[in-house]
Parts: C-alpha cells; structure tokens; sequence
C-alpha cells in the first residue's frame, strides 16, 4: 500500500508512485546531458614487451611510441599508449588524467614500483574516458622516462565527430631501439 500524505485542503495524494516517478525523470535528465564531468579508468596494460624477439628477427626495433584514439562521437574516448616507458619492476602502471575547462586533456602516467629493476621495458596501456563533450582538445602526455631530445605527446584531437586514428612520435635510445 503507498504512503499517503494528507493537503491542506484534507484530499489524500499517492505519494509513492509520485516519487518513484520522479526518481525515474530525475535518472532520465542526467543522461541526456552527461557531459559535465569527464571521466577516465585505465582498460587495461600489457606487461613489460620483450622486445628482444624484435631485435632477433632482424628489425632495427621500435623507433617510436604512438597513441591509437577512437571517438564515438557522443562522449566515449577510447587511447592506447602503445611502447611507453616503465621500469621492468613495476607492479602496476597507469595515470591520472585531468581535464581543463580550456579544452586540456593532461595524462601524467605513473607506475607502482615497490623494488625498482634494473631496467626499463616498454609497455602499452589503455585508458578510456567517458562523458567527454564533443570538441577540439590539446591531449598531453607525461611519460615516466623520456630520452633527452625526444618530444612529448603533446597533440590536437578534433573530436567533433566519430573519428579513429593514431599519432606517433620518434623515440632514440634506450629501450626503444
């Protein structure tokens, strides 16, 4: 039985199905305009490569880092860092990613290393964000090891529409090639 609540004029109103309508409208309304709070969440990584098996097969090695990007054009963003740099020790690896009003997507990576390795190996790592209106952004990434003289992610991505696509830059050294 629903819950009745009596108006000043002494008439019973049937609160419970009211409400339960209201709560119904309420959840509506936030989806038809999700896009006031981006949201992230790291997908998923590879685990250190073994890029020996590169090198044995001939290949000069990886020269470059890239990142793969689709947009569905409605506010889901789906970035794979593909070969950035972490330490081989390293427990679990992924970012912290802010977003500015100016249209500045910033991705710091970080990595969970309790004993750290001797060495670097390069992994890729997938992010998604949601609830990202549609947009030109300024995306920045700050990796954890970069070479002197090797640039930064630091790229426009015109998300006006669907769109797919994938950016890369050279990598020099040590653990590229």
């Amino acid at each position: 039985m629903a819950a009745r609540v009596k108006r000043s004029s002494g008439m019973p109103v049937e609160v419970v199905p009211l409400l339960f309508l209201s709560i119904v409208l309420a959840a509506g309304c936030s989806h038809t305009n999700p896009m006031s709070a981006p949201d992230y969440e790291v997908t998923g990584y590879s685990g250190c490569k073994d890029v020996r098996f590169v090198h044995a097969a001939g290949d000069s090695g990886v020269t470059e880092a890239c990142v793969r990007y689709e947009y569905d054009g409605v506010g889901a963003l789906s970035l794979t860092h593909l070969d950035t740099a972490f330490n081989c020790g390293a427990v679990d690896v992924g970012a912290e990613i802010e977003f500015s009003a100016a249209g500045l997507i910033q991705i710091e990576e970080w990595e969970d290393l309790p004993v750290p390795a001797d060495c670097i190996c390069l992994f890729d790592v997938a992010y998604r964000i949601t609830y990202i209106d549609p947009g030109t952004y300024r995306v920045v990434i700050v990796e954890r090891y970069l070479n002197p003289g090797d640039e930064q992610f630091d790229f426009a991505l015109d998300l006006t529409g669907p769109v797919s696509g994938e950016i890369c830059v050279p990598r020099s050294g040590y653990p590229w090639n």
